[in-house]
């Protein structure tokens, strides 16, 4: 994965001749970016299995593939929990990205 963050911790400070201080601080931001990218890396890639295999289920219970077959009450659980998420991660998502 290319990282566009790789070059804000070398080049950029030199250039700009930051005390040692400064640039300090400039790394360790840095390296929270970089930390936080992970982590939402990982939740979306989370998020997208949870909705592929809810996807998948609502399918198999759709078209009773070997008799698969669940009750109503839990489909609709299900397709509850997964807009839940969703909604979940997008007001966190907008919240770290617009406000504070």
């Amino acid at each position: 994965m290319h990282d566009d963050l790789s070059d804000l911790a070398g080049f950029t400070a030199v250039k700009k001749k930051l005390s040692v201080k400064e640039y300090i601080e400039h790394v360790k931001k840095v390296e929270k970016l970089r930390a936080q990218r992970k982590v939402i890396f990982f939740v979306f890639l989370v998020l997208a299995f949870l909705v592929f295999t809810t996807f998948i289920i609502i399918l198999l219970q759709g078209f009773s593939v070997m008799g698969f077959c669940l009750t109503e009450t839990l489909l609709t659980w299900l397709g509850a929990q997964t807009i839940g998420q969703i909604a979940c991660l997008a007001g966190i998502i907008c919240k770290w990205l617009f406000g504070k």
